[in-house]
Formats: C-alpha cells, structure tokens, sequence
C-alpha cells in the first residue's frame, strides 16, 4: 500500500509601498527606464526569447504526462486534474488519461499546470496536450507496481510529479523506484519529480530529474532502502525560484519539453539532466524568490549542493550547450555537450581538450549515466548495478598532468565538476570507467566556461521604481515626505 499527497508550500506576501502625497505618483509613472525583474529574467527565459526571437519554440506538438495525488477525501470521488475549462489551456487540450475524475477539478493540478501549459508562468505557453493520470492509478496501470508485469512502455515523454509518497514498507518503496528507473530507461522517458527527504517516491530514483526550491535552507538527501539505493545521495539535482516545490517541479517539466523543442527532437534523459546541470545557476539575483546562498556549504560527494543541487535553472545558459553541439573525446570548444554509447572497459578514460582562452573563467561540467537495470522477457525481475565513473579535470599544459578537481562518487550516478580556470592553459576532463568489472554504459557529459567575475550587489529587494523616484527627486532638489517600508525577504 502507498500513500501520496500533493507537495505545497507556504507561500508569502509582499509589503506594500507606501507613497504619502500624490505628487509622488508623477514621479513613478515618470520613471519608465526601469522594468521590475520577473520569474522569466530569473531562469534564463529572458535572454533566450531575446536571442531567439521569433525562433524561440512554444511546446506545440508536445505532450506532458501529469500525475497528481487527490484533493478529495480518500473515501470519495479522486480529484486530480487540471480544470480544461481554465482560460489560461485555451490552446492546450487535457486529457484524463485514468479516467476518473468527476467534474469537479483540482486546484492543486491546475496551478502546477500553468507552469508547463500556460502564458502564465510557463516556458511552454502552446503545449499541445497534458494527460492527466491520478497518481495511484499510474502506479497500477504504467508501473504496474505490485505484480510481476515489466512497467508499460510507450505512454509519454516528459511525466510532471508535483506529489510526493511513500509505500507502508521499505520493499515497496525500492520496487516502485526500481520500476521507474527501468521505465526511463527502457522508454527514454524523462520523470521530473519535486523532493521530499521523508518520502522517497519518486525524486530518490536514481533516473529522475529530481527539483526543489532556490529558497529552501532545507538539506535534503536520499534515505537508506538498500545497498544500492543508499542514504545520503544527492537530490534535488536543480532548483527553480519559485515558492513551492510543486510549482518549482512544473517549471522544469516546461524547460525538459523547450529543451526538447530547441533539439527538434526528444533527448535522452541522461543528456536532458545532464544539460540542465551544467547550465544551472550557482549564483543567483531572483526578483521574487530566495536566493542561492554560498554555493557548496553543504557539499555532497559528487559535487553538488545538498540544498540547490547544481543550482538553479537556467535555460539560456542551457541552450548555449546544446546550440555549440556535440563533441567526441579530442578537442572542444567552451561549451558542449558528448553521448557516449557503449563506455565500460575496466580502468577506460575518455579525453576532452580544451584551452581556457585569454580571460580563463568558470568551468562547469556534469557527467549523467544511468542505473543498469537489466530485466529478461515480461516478469520484472531486475537484475541491478551501479557502473562507477569519475570525473576529473587535469591541467595539461606543456605536457604536465595536475589535477584540478576530481568528483569521484561511489554511490551517484551522477558526477560534477565547478572550479576557476587559469587563462591560456590546456586542460582535460577526463570520464573514467572505475567499475572493475566491463559492462556497456550510455554516458552524457555536458560542460561550459563562462567568463568569471566576483559576485555582484543584490538589488532584488530595491524597487526600481523606487529608485527611479530617488534619482528625480535628487535632479530636481526637491524635499518631501516620504514613508518607504522595505519589501520582506523571501
């Protein structure tokens, strides 16, 4: 037996501003050079529809599978789908794939939805199709948890789990993670699931894009069910600034099916995390939401963060990867990305060479593989290991070999590396095959240096049109009453 509920978070309200004397109006709608930063400008959006124009893709011809828990009593009718009468799906027709929802909808469903499907808040706002699954029912139907039947292939390409849950035993728990890696795997069906240290289902698999929130202070980390699925490995892998975990996992369900639709096709989901690593932000200035707070305090052992992961989304940065192409072990260039099949001869190395040009920067890089989980004919009786890969970045300037950074897990099966690069030196990441054993691994390492400079000044709790008001008033040398209270932190 499981249990699962919808994910939500409190969420807070701005201090209003308060302007005494009408004068001061003038002196706002006067103000017009000042733009407020938004959710958009935060994740990278901004820039990308800047760069792309008329280009940029909306999600037309893509479908996301959204599961939800019940908002309803357990002893009544489950209501878990998003309202298809919304103004804001107008060009978005919702399904219920599980066929049981009455005419009543959730709200919970229908406001994570317009993170993926919506003008509102969405990076996709002309998603073709939501299918909408009430959770226990895709765990029976697509999982087919509980029996010896292998999961359902070919049911979707990105799943939304804004719900979290946890089975009445540990066995449970393991077989339904186990299920949904193999799922992934078998379907190159991306899952992005928010976080919950408590309950394992679903962001403790090993194939998830696991999500939490830019302004959480909560540690988070995977808990004990077996000797492979071990306590203490890294999740979320990405944060978004939202003020829910529910709302933080739609939007970088939006950011899997734009990623899909910049390639023109679907990617792996080790390459879809594996670039969304790489290009997340470890540094932040959000307009509305928490920010990124000393990256690293909190280290995990493949190179992340156990409250942000590898930082927060950015899909520009992303895209910057994807547009430079992808690029076989030799020599690469500042951004990239490489999908390797078949790596797993004992002790293998794959080598990379780049040169950090005249103002050297910071080089990120992720390296994504996934768990082997093999299964022979139709009963799920898995056969499960964990391939062991390093990933290292070596100075090899005029011939020499000095290790800059080495993320080298043993219980991940993901790798990263952040460190400042010298300029004009030759470097080398470097993939290692650490399993002792051969097997044959699909690898995706994605990598970018950006030029690097020192943290800049947080304005984010300064309004611009405060500001504006200041520089006018200092102009024309006018002195007046004005009562300003700051906007709470969030």
């Amino acid at each position: 037996m499981w249990f699962a509920r919808r994910k939500t978070n409190t969420r807070f309200d701005p201090s209003s501003l308060g302007f005494v004397e009408a004068r001061w109006l003038l002196c706002i709608l006067l103000w017009g050079g000042a733009a407020h930063a938004t959710y958009f400008d935060d994740v990278g959006y901004t820039a990308l529809a800047n760069t792309l124009g008329g280009t940029l893709p909306e999600g037309t011809g893509h479908t996301v599978d959204q599961i939800e828990a019940s908002v309803s009593a357990p002893e009544n009718t489950p209501l878990y789908l998003a309202d298809p009468a919304d103004p804001a799906f107008a060009v978005t027709l919702i399904s219920d794939a599980s066929g049981l929802n009455n005419s009543t909808f959730s709200g919970h469903a229908t406001s994570v939805a317009k993170r993926f499907a919506s003008a509102q808040g969405s990076l996709t706002p002309a998603l073709s199709s939501i299918d909408g699954y009430y959770v226990n029912d895709w765990l029976t139907s697509v999982l087919f948890a509980g029996t010896t039947l292998t999961p359902l292939l070919g049911t979707g390409e990105t799943a939304n789990h804004s719900w979290v849950g946890n089975a009445s035993t540990a066995a449970e728990n393991l077989e339904l993670l186990q299920r949904l890696d193999w799922l992934i795997n078998e379907s190159s069906f991306v899952q992005v699931a928010g976080v919950d240290r408590n309950n394992p289902l679903n962001s403790q698999a090993f194939n998830v894009l696991a999500v939490g929130m830019t302004s959480t202070s909560t540690s988070y980390g995977t808990k004990a069910l077996d000797g492979i699925y071990q306590a203490d490995r890294a999740t979320p892998h990405l944060v978004a600034p939202l003020t829910s975990r529910s709302e933080a996992t739609g939007s970088v369900t939006s950011a899997v099916v734009l990623l899909s639709a910049l390639n023109g096709a679907s990617l792996s989901p080790q390459l879809t995390k594996a670039l969304l690593m790489a290009g997340a932000a470890r540094e932040t200035a959000n307009s509305q939401s928490g920010d990124i707070e000393n990256y690293g305090q909190q280290p995990t052992q493949n190179g992340l963060d156990y409250r942000y992961g590898a930082g927060q989304l950015d899909v520009h940065a992303t895209h910057q990867i994807l547009l430079a192409g992808q690029h076989g072990p030799g020599t690469i260039g500042a951004f990239g990305f490489d999908e390797r099949q078949g790596f797993g001869t004992p002790n293998e190395v794959s080598g990379y060479l780049l040169m950090s040009g005249a103002a050297g920067g910071e080089f990120v890089a992720s390296l994504v593989w996934p768990l082997n989980i093999a299964v022979a004919g139709s009963v799920f009786d898995p056969t499960i290991s964990l391939d062991n890969l390093d990933l290292e970045l070596v100075d090899v300037t005029g011939g020499g070999a000095i290790s800059m950074a080495l993320s080298d897990s043993t219980i991940d099966n993901t790798e990263n590396i952040r460190v400042i690069l010298a300029p004009e030196r030759y470097y080398e990441i470097r993939v290692k095959h650490q399993s002792q054993q051969p097997s044959t691994i699909n690898y995706a390492l994605a990598w970018r240096i950006n030029g690097w400079q020192p943290t800049a000044i947080k304005v984010r709790n300064v309004p611009l049109p405060m500001i504006g008001m200041v520089f006018l008033v200092f102009l024309v040398g006018t002195i007046g009453a004005l009562r300003y209270r700051p906007r709470s932190p969030r």
